[in-house]
């Protein structure tokens, strides 16, 4: 009997690890740009600008993205949830956030931590954060 289930294992599990490649080398040309576009201070506010654009093949429904914001001492200042909505297939949106109390100069680095949503057909958000292109065009440093 013990014998029945290590056959069994061998056979449904490289299975699995075949779809899974197969998935990955299917979407791995496809791309989510994301660039930090621009800060601003509007009163005690500093207003962050990202330019996004859906490469991926198909239309993102929701997106949604977890960034930390680091201060001047290298110092986590804010963990953020940002929503961006709807990405249409092939289309660049901007979307303006506005971060509460935060003094634009004493930003040093913002870090996409983690995607959070990424509803698009055959995605996930492991796929979508793999699939992320990033640009920057600020003074303080932008990753993943």
């Amino acid at each position: 009997m013990r014998l029945f289930f290590i056959i069994i294992s061998l056979l449904i599990f490289p299975s699995y690890a075949f779809a899974e490649m197969e998935k990955e080398k299917q979407t791995s040309n496809k791309s989510l740009f994301v660039e930090l576009n621009s800060q601003n201070q509007v009163g005690p506010d500093c207003q962050v600008s990202f330019l996004m654009k859906n490469a991926l093949g198909k239309e993102v429904k929701q997106f949604s993205f977890e960034v930390v914001i680091f201060n001047e001492k290298q110092q986590v200042e804010k963990l953020l949830v940002l929503k961006s909505g709807e990405l249409a297939e092939g289309k660049t949106r901007v979307k303006r956030y506005g971060l509460k109390n935060l003094t634009c100069r004493n930003i040093s680095r913002y870090l996409i931590n983690d995607i959070k949503q990424c509803d698009a057909e055959g995605f996930t958000p492991k796929l979508c954060l793999q699939a992320l292109v990033l640009s920057n065009k600020t003074t303080s440093k932008f990753g993943s």
